[in-house]
């Protein structure tokens, strides 16, 4: 569960970090 939770926040802020590179 916990692992779970923190792929989805890493998802989140490699997202966030393309969008900051553009």
């Amino acid at each position: 569960m916990d692992n779970e939770f923190n792929s989805t926040i890493y998802l989140v802020r490699g997202a966030d970090d393309a969008i900051q590179l553009q």
